[in-house]
């Protein structure tokens, strides 16, 4: 369990690192985060994901001492006009991370 714990605060960590001034990342719950972008484009936001993949892609992170390869999977959503309810945009992003 410490080590799950080292490794979800070292994945916050080294994705609070990549935002921009503004962007904002936060726990769900279990090792499902969710990163709230200030006023991205589709391009800008599609950008801002594929950086955060491929910075766990290419490089092992120190979990207790060890170096452990952590992959990441994204799924990118916009806020729609028609959303009503958060878990629209939910929805779409979860769809959109398979």
């Amino acid at each position: 369990h410490v080590a799950g714990d080292d490794a979800l605060r070292a994945l916050a960590s080294q994705v609070q690192s990549l935002l921009r001034p503004g962007d904002m990342i936060g726990r769900m719950g279990g090792e499902e985060f969710m990163v709230i972008l200030d006023r991205a484009r589709p391009v800008i936001a599609d950008a801002i994901a594929e950086r955060i993949r491929a910075a766990f892609a290419r490089q092992p992170m120190l979990i207790g001492g060890v170096a452990m390869t952590i992959t990441v999977s994204v799924g990118v959503s916009l806020l729609a006009a028609g959303d009503s309810l958060f878990s629209h945009l939910l929805r779409r992003a979860d769809h959109a991370m398979y």
